[in-house]
């Protein structure tokens, strides 16, 4: 059949039309990075069943002059490509694939847009789709594309014509379309292969020879060269076989020669097992002519003699032992009386020996004999001695055991129980193999997880750096934080050093994208801490718990209670070095010198406010707010007194200000509802709103501080969602973000330095002290 011309496609000659074709791979290339070069040889595919239909994208990339970035337009070109592809929605898999290089040269262009060009003319690549009989290739720059069919070896792609235009949009705009045989072989080489290769040479190793072994001998000749920059990719094509499975076989040029093992082996195979069989021939044949010899000839004469042999040598036996009978019992007479009286005289002997036993001068007989060879150490006696005991009490348990078990069992009244405690028996050690049956196997189901998440984490890295090549930053972010998050998951399992890599390197990404300062370790200066509210003054934190001021310093951490008169804390302000102001939950004020630890309450008319819940104090005046009525009330100061509360928000604020939480005041008043800063001048809402929140951080539902004052130019907001402190200028426009550890689950109260670019953050029972 031949193929016909798509679009002005080019087109190569054809055999036959078959259904389903197996196509095993080789890659032959250098495993690492090569300074000044991307080289990557990969199989794409789909990850979902679904997709699988639509074959697969051998690919052979490559990219000269290449620096960190060339690496990462590389890896986009392919999430590009395999993205495009696989998502298409045309029935025609060659609209798909069109498509697809049409996303890549847009990404291309789009890379050149933002200044990056230096890969034009160093961009070297194939992308060949397989799918059952039919094969498409898209190519660029230097890629030598060959076809062997039938020992006859021809170019399929011109050479001419890979040679792009200086448009990027342009890279990819060739394809070449047609149907593969069986037994067909396709070869995709790089520039620098092209220097060690030729068309025969390459036509020459595939000649006689199978896949596999062409392949090796190919691999042997390129190690040779010693050329690391090599990229050879062979697509082979068979009728698939039952059970057998595709080989994608990948051959570094880097990796040290086989092992002597296997090369012996390998010689072995070649060389000597062929001489053996060969020998085993002949010797067999020997072999049996000399057992065929051996029965007919030497056997019969070998049985005669032996039994002439065996007759004659019966019949002398006897005669001799007829002359020796009178001779033994003679002899034998006077050796047992001789034997006799000597075992009497040794008996004599070894008496007296016993009783010289007291005038032994080193405390034994001198007669003793040790031998060297039976002393052991105490501690190897002990060894041998224990292992000894030990063993023989569980050949002694066993024996008895199994005693008891054939006594019991014989009786025919106790039969019924031995075999209730054998089945019961039988069935504790079938729940205990199944139980660690499972262990073993949701261990190795966690593993596997734990696996895939590092390779998800690793796959949404990857696709981040492509995304901020294409200057796309907001899903730059989101793919960073993503794999931050898959990665923190596996941070605690084998896969920590794995894991802390993706962290790492996602981390520098995203803050340098957002503005962020990351934590991952912070130390508390002190722990087991019960209140919600604290404050610090010259190496001191106090903290609020219940109804008590519990001092901690903080270099120590020692804890020491300051007697206090009030109720229940509930908030609390710093209104300069050394003075604090406290808020009961009952609405009352208490004036806190951090210096002299007095505690003085202010005594305000609260007929109008009912309970307040938030408060701040500006130019000695009182602004608190009131659940009541939601609104901020006005205590202004008279000498040393407080007058009656006025209204400073009235009623059309009411709405918005039920849902704040907290408020801070420098000129104006900045009151924190949900998502949102409500800016209040004179009583009144400002167009005020907060402004570039990078979106993957944008969540700001659940704040629960504000500060700022009136000599700081910045606007601070404790964030209990995410866990981090978050500033703005006054105009509302974010700066940067302060990230702390995922250990740090819930803060509740926090104090800004704004000079000392310090933080003490209250959160999960423990003080932190943070530079910021």
């Amino acid at each position: 059949m031949i193929a016909h011309c798509l679009r002005g496609l080019i087109t190569f000659d054809l055999i036959i039309m078959l259904k389903n074709l197996t196509l095993n791979s080789l890659k032959i290339l250098h495993s690492g990075q090569i300074p000044g070069r991307f080289i990557t040889a990969q199989i794409l595919e789909s990850p979902d069943k679904i997709h699988q239909e639509m074959g697969k994208i051998y690919v052979l990339l490559e990219i000269l002059q290449a620096t960190s970035i060339h690496r990462q337009i590389g890896q986009t070109i392919l999430n590009t490509l395999k993205r495009a592809y696989y998502s298409g929605e045309s029935t025609s898999d060659l609209q798909n694939f069109e498509q697809a290089l049409k996303s890549v040269n847009e990404t291309l262009a789009h890379i050149s847009q933002n200044g990056e060009t230096s890969w034009i003319g160093n961009l070297n690549a194939i992308f060949c789709l397989s799918i059952q009989n039919q094969v498409h290739l898209a190519t660029s720059g230097k890629i030598k594309t060959w076809l062997i069919r039938n020992d006859k070896i021809s170019e399929i792609v011109d050479s001419k014509i890979q040679i792009i235009g200086p448009h990027p949009l342009k890279t990819f705009s060739n394809i070449t379309s047609g149907s593969i045989d069986a037994n067909d072989l396709l070869i995709f080489a790089n520039s620098q292969a092209l220097n060690h290769l030729s068309s025969q040479i390459v036509k020459q190793f595939f000649a006689n020879q199978n896949f596999i072994e062409a392949g090796e001998n190919i691999f042997t000749f390129f190690k040779k060269t010693r050329d690391k920059a090599i990229a050879f990719f062979t697509l082979n094509v068979e009728i698939p076989v039952e059970n057998q499975a595709v080989q994608d076989i990948q051959l570094t040029v880097d990796k040290q020669s086989a092992s002597a093992l296997s090369q012996a082996i390998k010689f072995s195979k070649k060389y000597i097992l062929p001489w053996v069989k060969k020998t085993g021939q002949n010797t067999h044949q020997y072999l049996k002519a000399s057992i065929n010899k051996t029965k007919t000839r030497y056997l019969p004469q070998s049985k005669k003699f032996l039994k002439t042999a065996s007759d004659r040598s019966r019949q002398l036996s006897r005669e001799y032992f007829q002359k020796a009978k009178p001779i033994i019992q003679k002899t034998g007479g006077g050796a047992k009386k001789f034997i006799g009286d000597n075992l009497v005289k040794i008996k004599k002997d070894g008496a007296e020996i016993a009783s010289t036993k007291n005038d032994s001068f080193i405390g034994r007989s001198i007669y003793t004999i040790n031998d060297y060879r039976n002393e052991h150490t105490s501690s190897a006696k002990k060894i041998v001695r224990t292992a000894n005991q030990t063993i023989k009490k569980v050949i002694i348990k066993i024996d008895n055991a199994w005693y008891f078990f054939r006594k019991n069992y014989s009786s025919s009244k106790k039969r019924p129980l031995m075999i209730v405690i054998c089945a019961v028996t039988l069935i504790f050690v079938l729940i205990v193999s199944i139980s660690v049956q499972r262990k073993k196997q949701a261990q190795k189901l966690a593993s596997q997880q734990k696996s895939e998440t590092l390779s998800q984490a690793q796959k949404k890295l990857d696709e981040g750096k492509s995304a901020l090549i294409l200057s796309d930053k907001q899903t730059a972010t989101e793919l960073f934080e993503n794999a931050i998050n898959l990665a923190q998951k596996i941070q605690n399992s084998e896969y920590k050093t794995e894991a802390e890599k993706i962290i790492s390197q996602a981390s520098n990404q995203a803050d340098s994208i957002t503005q962020t300062k990351r934590y991952f370790n912070l130390t508390p200066f002190a722990t087991d801490l019960k209140g919600e509210k604290m404050f610090t003054f010259q190496g001191s934190a106090f903290l609020l718990e219940n109804e008590k001021i519990i001092k901690i310093n903080i270099l120590s951490g020692k804890k020491q209670e300051i007697p206090s008169i009030a109720g229940k804390w509930q908030d609390l302000i710093k209104f300069d070095d050394r003075h604090f102001y406290l808020l009961t939950q009952a609405g009352e004020i208490y004036n806190f010198n951090a210096e002299d630890e007095r505690l003085i309450a202010l005594n305000l008319p609260q007929n109008k406010t009912g309970a307040l819940i938030d408060f701040d104090i500006f130019a000695d005046n009182i602004y608190a707010f009131s659940a009541k009525d939601a609104k901020i009330w006005k205590f202004n100061k008279n000498e040393n007194n407080y007058q009656d509360p006025v209204s400073y928000t009235g009623s059309a604020l009411a709405n918005q200000m039920s849902k704040a939480v907290a408020l801070t005041i420098d000129n104006s008043i900045y009151a924190l509802l949900p998502n949102k800063v409500l800016k209040i001048s004179k009583g009144a809402a400002t167009d005020f709103r907060l402004k570039n929140l990078p979106k993957t951080f944008d969540d700001l539902s659940n704040p629960i501080d504000i500060y700022t004052a009136e000599s700081i130019s910045s606007l601070y907001i404790l964030d209990q969602t995410k866990a981090r402190v978050l500033e703005f200028d006054k105009d509302g426009n974010y700066l940067k973000q302060y990230l702390f550890p995922p250990a740090i689950k819930k803060p509740t109260c926090f104090q800004v330095d704004h000079k000392g670019k310090k933080v003490w953050i209250l959160a999960d029972g423990n003080g932190y002290e943070v530079d910021l």
